[in-house]
């Protein structure tokens, strides 16, 4: 007061001073004052100044109220340009900075959700955690300040926690005060620079509230030190918060207007969208694959498809609306077996509550579609299945059942189909199992009878005391012991060719050849081939030649066809009435034969032609040259037979593979399981088809196919053997009491070529075929092989069949026996005609022995043409091809007999040399050329003083004759 004083003393002039700051202690505290000041001088009769009078106003509560004020404006006038919420509180804060005595610090708290969303969230939801936004005047890391809360926790170890929580559910401003000890001792803490930097004394902890009662957030405000708490400082609090509430609201509420105003346009074209799917939902569902159909609980439907009706049989201008009712349409249109499966489905969504049903079923009317890898048709039931979904209200109740229908026969069809060929897999898997164990049976079988003759052979040659005393008798055992050999390997021969056929058709090596033959002649072979087994089986046979083949084809004309696919099936179909009919009361056997212009029927026979099993090209090869120009025909055979007949059951499995008419026809007649299976391939391979017929057990049966062929003129002078002679011939009965031996039988299954004749001529055969014969030249033949049995057993019959025999074990040695020959430039010349070569040896084989012959011919190593024939088990067509490629003049398969060979050399060497000689000095023993020297070992023999080595290669014959019996068979 002295500054004020002293100036109205000295001067003696009245000083005045407005809203003077000045401390006073009150109450306990130092407390924040404003004053006017009016000070007049005391003046003396000396006219000094005595004195002063102090007129003085306080103008406290008006000068903290007005500063409070400019506060509120500050902060009304900061805020009002937020564009968010977080906005908001930022400019609260830096609004606040510029008022230091008034707020010493500032705190605020919000639960970090900006959208405008927060501003309605309700009471529950404002119970959340909400974090530090931002402060003003005091450290973030004050120990009494938590980075967030959860105002849910009441156990929190935070005063500011447990104030605002209280604050929220009271829905109240919290005041923490020192004096009480609720305010936190790090809050009640001297602020530099702020509130006088006096610890403060008093705290507000204030929810921001939303228009729904909850908490955007929480202002915690510390209040002037110097001055007291009271309804003032309470009332500054609530200014500062509802500005910040009033700011946030209008905020939320113009977002709300602007999501209002964007819900709006978004609901007009939610529409527009909703209208046009609608409509292209109705699009889709007409033009939908499926049937879709929505009902009501009383089954009235609501909307169907188009393809939902035609599925159900109901047609557009029906009253589908009427669909469900008991007399409806579509009702005659299920399967009766299937009707009460859709009414439990349907009574199951609508009493049980299901809330989905999937039925299917069918209806009458037949499936059909095309394979469009064969463009054969398919048929089959139609099948639909029905997917349907109940629709609920908020009670459970069914509104609404929706509809799904499609069909899906293709996929029982499939179904089916797979079914039936896994149970054809299994059958075949089980047929194929049978027919190994019929295969090792019949080539075991007779391989048994083969060693056991042959022993019989040894055996009878080992006794020389039988030898003399009864030649005839062991002669006979010989024979005997030799027909049986040929027969077991006839039989393996057919079984073995039954098996290559049936690859050959599997791989479609198969081909057709056409030939200009005669059928009726080549029929009447067939029959004179089987003469022998036909007289032995008390059978009587003819061939008949129809009315229909003499109107279309002259007695003298020809066909192409090919004529040994042809007999194949024919010898097929004889062989097996052969075996069914050799053991019944009345044997007879007709081969009847026929011809059309169209496709034959099978009425002829009474009986129908199997459907071809895949799909083949219409008999292309008809249409070619090879065919000539004749009119295309059907020759149509029939073999129709007296024997045991066969059943419906057996019936069905015949022409399959590896099946026979039944298990006991395998262990009574035999066969392979494949002969009427290849002759149905055989046939449908020449555009034709096979069948068969029998009215029953015991009244025989009848088989019958055709083939496509082609009219041929006949060659000039070509005479026919006649028909009705032929028929004469086979309508005499056939007489003889030798029953047939049980060979490869019926079956299905049977020989595919004729078994070689085994019979032996009686002597009065043998006395009336015989005629002079001229002795023919003896034939030189080198055979060049290196298995040690095929050497001796070749030599051996070649010898028999007057040929001089020379021996080379492989190619390397045989070209050195041809540098000896007649053939060579030698000055002693060995003779030779004909060179039969083994295709697999050691040292040098077949193939390349062979060229290298060629090439010393075209290099006149050698002089004129050495006829050379394959001896091979390689019977492929094209591994001959490759033969006959590198220099071979003929390929002979084995096995094969050495009577048939012989005249096949003798032609080849007739052709090759015609002169038919070899040089002078040719022996009639054989020969062999000199070898080097090598020391003697068990394999060397000595044969007619020519010492000849042999390289053996062991097998399996070592261990079956032994050494010592091998030598002694040499």
């Amino acid at each position: 007061m002295a500054e004020l004083i002293r100036p109205a003393v000295m001067q003696g002039k009245a000083v005045r001073s407005v809203k003077e700051l000045s401390f006073h202690e009150r109450n306990g505290i130092l407390e924040e004052t404003y004053w006017n000041f009016v000070i007049f001088p005391i003046v003396g009769s000396e006219g000094y100044a005595l004195g002063a009078v102090d007129s003085l106003v306080e103008l406290t509560r008006h000068v903290i109220s007005q500063r409070r004020g400019e506060v509120v404006e500050k902060l009304k006038e900061q805020v009002s340009g937020s564009g968010t919420i977080s906005d908001i509180w930022h400019r609260c804060l830096e609004s606040l900075e510029g008022f230091p005595e008034d707020v010493p610090f500032a705190l605020i708290y919000s639960n970090d959700d900006d959208s405008a969303s927060s501003t309605s969230s309700s009471w529950a939801n404002s119970m959340k955690e909400y974090r530090l936004h931002g402060s003003l005047g005091i450290d973030r890391n004050n120990a009494a300040i938590p980075t967030s809360f959860d105002v849910a926790d009441r156990e929190s170890v935070y005063g500011l926690a447990r104030a605002c929580r209280d604050a929220i559910i009271g829905r109240k401003t919290v005041v923490l005060r020192r004096q009480d000890n609720s305010l936190p001792a790090d809050l009640a803490t001297a602020i530099p620079g702020r509130g006088w930097e006096d610890p403060v004394e008093a705290v507000c902890v204030m929810p921001v509230a939303n228009n729904a009662s909850g908490a955007l957030a929480f202002f915690i405000l510390g209040l002037n030190p110097r001055r007291p708490f009271n309804e003032e400082s309470l009332q500054f609090a609530h200014n500062l918060r509802d500005v910040l509430t009033k700011s946030s609201t209008l905020l939320g509420q113009a977002k709300f207007e602007e999501i209002h105003d964007n819900l709006a346009t978004q609901l007009k074209i939610s529409t527009l969208k909703a209208a046009r799917n609608e409509d292209k939902f109705t699009r889709m569902a007409e033009s939908a694959p499926i049937g879709i159909c929505t009902f009501r609980p009383d089954g009235k439907p609501l909307y169907c498809n188009d393809e939902y009706l035609n599925l159900v049989g109901v047609p557009r201008e029906y009253d589908w609306k009427k669909l469900w009712d008991s007399s409806a349409t579509w009702r005659s249109q299920v399967h009766p077996e299937d009707i009460e499966k859709i009414n439990i489905a349907w009574r199951e969504l609508l009493e049980k509550k299901k809330t989905s049903a999937v039925v299917e079923y069918r209806v009458l009317r037949p499936w059909r579609s095309i394979d469009k890898a064969t463009g054969s048709e398919l048929t089959g039931e139609t099948w639909l299945m029905n997917n349907a979904v109940t629709e609920l209200d908020d009670d459970g109740n069914v509104v609404y059942i929706h509809a799904w229908l499609h069909e899906t026969s293709v996929r029982h069809y499939t179904e089916t189909l797979l079914s039936n060929r896994l149970q054809e897999a299994l059958e075949t898997k089980r047929a194929s199992e049978n027919f190994i164990d019929m295969v090792s049976h019949e080539l075991r079988n007779p391989l048994s009878a083969i060693l056991q003759s042959a022993d019989g052979i040894l055996t009878a040659l080992d006794d020389p005391e039988a030898r003399t005393k009864n030649d005839n008798e062991m002669l006979d055992g010989i024979l005997d012991s030799a027909k049986t050999i040929i027969l077991c390997a006839s039989h393996q021969k057919c079984i073995v060719d039954d098996i290559l056929c049936l690859s050959k058709l599997d791989s479609n090596l198969l081909v057709i050849t056409p030939d200009k033959v005669s059928p009726p002649q080549l029929i009447g072979r067939v029959l004179k081939m089987y003469d022998g087994e036909l007289q032995r089986a008390s059978i009587k046979a003819k061939l008949e030649i129809e009315q229909s083949y003499h109107k279309i084809m002259d007695s003298h004309e020809y066909a192409m066809l090919d004529p040994s696919r042809l007999l194949q099936v024919v010898i097929n179909l004889l062989t097996n009435a052969i075996k069914f009919t050799q053991f019944s009361d009345k044997r007879g056997l007709t081969i009847s034969l026929g011809a059309s212009y169209e496709k034959p029927t099978g009425a002829r026979h009474k009986l129908t032609f199997i459907k071809p099993r895949t799909v083949r090209h219409e008999h292309s090869t008809a249409l070619s040259e090879e065919w000539g120009e004749g009119k295309d025909i059907y020759l149509q055979l029939a073999v129709q037979d007296t024997g045991r007949g066969l059943s419906e059951e057996e019936i069905s499995l015949l022409f399959q593979r590896f099946s026979q008419a039944s298990p006991k026809t395998y262990k009574q007649y035999g066969g392979s399981g494949l002969g009427l299976f290849i002759s149905r391939e055989l046939c449908e391979l020449q555009g034709g088809a096979i069948g068969v017929s029998s009215p029953g057990v015991g009244k025989g049966t009848t088989f019958a196919f055709y083939v496509r062929a082609r009219r041929c003129p006949p060659e000039s002078g070509a005479v026919a053997e006649s028909p009705v002679a032929l028929q004469h011939v086979w309508n005499t009965p056939v007489t003889g009491s030798t029953a047939m031996p049980q060979a490869a039988g019926l079956d299905d299954a049977n020989h595919t070529h004729p078994p070689a004749p085994v019979r032996a001529p009686s002597s009065t055969t043998i006395q009336s075929q015989s005629k002079p014969v001229v002795p023919e030249r003896p034939l030189h033949v080198l055979v060049v092989e290196d298995n040690l049995i095929n050497q001796r057993v070749m030599a051996q019959q070649l010898r028999k069949q007057n040929c001089v025999v020379h021996i080379a074990n492989h190619g390397l040695e045989a070209l050195s026996f041809l540098s000896t020959s007649a053939f060579s430039s030698s000055t002693s010349p060995i003779p030779l005609d004909v060179v039969l070569m083994d295709q697999e040896m050691p040292v040098m084989d077949g193939i390349t022995c062979v060229r290298e012959i060629r090439t010393r011919q075209a290099a006149h190593e050698f002089t004129g043409h050495i006829p050379v024939i394959a001896v091979t088990a390689n019977a492929r067509s094209e591994q001959i091809t490759v033969m006959m490629q590198a220099g071979m003049d003929s390929v002979v398969t084995k096995p094969f007999r050495i009577p048939d060979l012989v005249p096949q050399m003798r032609k080849l060497v007739e052709k090759t040399n015609p002169s038919g000689m070899t040089k002078d000095g040719a022996g009639d023993k054989d020969e062999r050329p000199p070898m080097s020297p090598e020391p003697q070992d068990s394999g060397t023999a000595t044969t007619n003083s020519t010492r000849v080595k042999v390289q053996r290669t062991p097998s399996s014959w070592d261990q079956v004759v032994g050494d010592q019996a091998l030598h002694d068979l040499w």
